[in-house]
């Protein structure tokens, strides 16, 4: 059909209105054509009329209910127009009808990852893993899947059967080292193999080191955070960005993904330029940053959020150096410093564990600001007398060790419950299979709840219902662990060898609550059990724990950013020109 073919070079040319007015008057004339209607709605999708392609692919699937073209326009238009439920559907049914189908598959899978149905999105990659086994994309998000409830034994089983996918798979790769950190049998030494790895692996030899650009002015620094959103790395990012003096720093941000908000926006106004390289090969990200003629690039995510640590082994900028995502040595030799505290890594006994070097910051490398919508802490409270453990963990930080101390706590605090929430748990599969993995432990599940976010969390509303939290480990608490101190919530965290194992110790340090930390598992439980004892003495200390850290470095934005500028003018001072 000579109206069809015309109408299709036009839209691959991006002219969609001018196709447009090719096919409707030709729908009218023949109105039994699936195709015509299938390109008609792509049209309207790409003119953003999402009402008026889902009316259009609607009239196809009429005409032909088993359609795969008009079941895909069709899950395209409801996601285009925000109702994602009908979207699932309509890509699951494309899918039933041709099972070899990538394009549903990964689409079918990436919105039932975003909505949460996490039991649902793994089971549909794992199955077109049996049709291709060797499909690196499923592998990958797969992975994700996997890691997000928590599923590390599978996670491990995905990465090196039927072999060892990692060396030629580096997002898959990533996701693995990530989950060796929740692991107890994670020592410092082990985590720095598996980053160097990792590295090794992924990244090109070092190169040698760019001339810094002319000093005159002020210094141009990067910062590279693929989550340059509401997220806690563009939290603590805003707590210190507008404390720069703009005489010496010049900020440049680098955004990893197309999300953008209101914190996006907030964060560009503080910045010279917003760049997104979302999209963009690390080759051509990395020519794209080098045109800026930066000093500096700073690194936010290491191995988590999907990372660019690629990228950055590529030199994009003369100085590269990692700030805030703090749990795992980076394993990149180009790096010439990683910000940390004495805390976290005291001298003198981390420094092998870490490739690049530590740089450690006097007040903590945070700069917490509240969320928005922040509920107000709740000092007074009029609540029951039962002690209300709270825990807002990441599914995978739940390990075996942790379980058995949370066991032992109930059996000692028999008038105590233990409530876990987190935004997996809204998926009705994820919260069965957590529950299951509880109960084996054996947990007395009749003082366990599980509970998604439902604002709860993201609002921080949720910890006024909490009388402790017992901070995970070895994988111990970050962002979360501020989010409780903010609250006033009493914490508990054992100490232990390594970067990631002492973050939560680290906290109750910077805001003088030493006491609360725990040298091993018999004292956790010990504190944890003490301070349960006296349930109105724990609640009338929460103001203390609030005050204590909102006047505490943790929260002092300028004092961080004056650090930060410090330090990375001495170590553009030792570079030559």
């Amino acid at each position: 059909m000579e109206a069809l073919s015309r109408s299709e070079k036009l839209y691959h040319s991006r002219r969609f209105q001018a196709a447009l007015e090719i096919l409707e008057p030709k729908l009218r004339e023949t109105p039994d054509s699936v195709e015509l209607y299938c390109l008609t709605g792509k049209c309207r999708l790409k003119l953003g009329d999402a009402e008026g392609a889902a009316e259009v692919f609607g009239y196809a699937l009429q005409l032909d209910v088993h359609s795969v073209a008009a079941l895909q326009g069709m899950a395209q238009a409801f996601e285009a127009g925000g109702l994602l439920d009908p979207a699932i559907e309509a890509w699951r049914q494309a899918l039933l009808r041709e099972v070899s189908n990538e394009f549903a598959r990964d689409n079918l899978a990436r919105l039932l990852y975003h909505t949460k149905h996490l039991e649902d999105a793994a089971n549909v990659l794992a199955s077109g893993l049996q049709l291709r086994p060797e499909h690196p994309g499923w592998r990958t998000s797969l992975s994700g899947c996997l890691l997000a409830q928590g599923r590390l034994d599978e996670l491990d089983e995905l990465a090196r059967k039927p072999r060892d996918f990692r060396r030629d798979n580096p997002s898959l790769h990533m996701n693995w080292v990530r989950a060796q950190l929740y692991l107890s049998s994670s020592d410092g030494n082990f985590l720095k193999k598996v980053a160097v790895e990792w590295a090794s692996w992924h990244t090109p030899l070092s190169k040698d080191r760019p001339r810094l650009p002319s000093l005159e002015g002020p210094l141009r620094i990067g910062i590279l955070n693929t989550c340059l959103h509401m997220h806690n790395t563009t939290q603590h990012l805003l707590g210190w960005l507008p404390h720069v003096d703009p005489e010496r720093i010049e900020v440049y941000l680098y955004a990893g993904s197309q999300k953008t908000d209101a914190w996006t926006e907030r964060a560009a106004k503080y910045a010279s330029s917003l760049t997104s390289i979302a999209g963009l090969a690390d080759v051509e990200a990395c020519r794209l940053i080098q045109s800026h003629r930066l000093h500096v690039l700073i690194d936010m995510n290491e191995f988590a959020n999907g990372g660019r640590l690629a990228l950055i082994a590529l030199r994009p900028a003369p100085i590269l150096l990692h700030w805030y995502g703090n749990a795992i040595t980076t394993g990149l030799s180009v790096l010439d410093g990683r910000f940390s505290d004495e805390f976290a890594e005291p001298a003198g006994t981390l420094d092998d564990s870490s490739v690049e070097p530590i740089i450690r910051l006097s007040g903590g490398y945070h700069s917490y600001t509240d969320p928005p919508n922040c509920a107000a802490p709740v000092f007074e409270t009029d609540r029951d007398q039962q002690p209300v453990l709270g825990c807002i963990h990441h599914p995978a930080k739940y390990s075996l060790e942790f379980l058995e101390v949370l066991k032992e706590i109930l059996q000692r605090a028999p008038q105590a419950k233990l409530v876990c929430r987190r935004d997996v748990f809204q998926d009705r599969l994820v919260r069965q299979r957590f529950y299951n993995r509880l109960r084996a432990v054996g947990l007395p599940m009749e003082r366990v709840e599980l509970l998604g976010d439902e604002g709860a969390i993201s609002t921080l509303a949720c910890f006024n219902d909490f009388d402790l939290v017992p901070d995970s480990f070895p994988f111990t608490g970050d962002a979360t662990a501020c989010d409780t101190l903010r609250m006033g919530v009493p914490m508990v965290s054992l100490q232990g060898e390594h970067l990631c194992s002492r973050r939560g110790a680290s906290l109750l340090k910077q805001i003088g609550f030493e006491k609360w930390v725990a040298a091993d598992t018999e004292a956790y439980v010990a504190i944890v059990c003490e301070l349960l004892s006296d349930l109105n003495r724990i609640r009338s200390i929460r103001r203390k724990v609030a005050e204590a850290f909102q006047k505490s470095p943790l929260c002092d934005g300028a004092h961080l950013a004056e650090e930060l500028t410090v330090s990375i003018e001495a170590l553009v001072a030792r570079q030559p020109l």
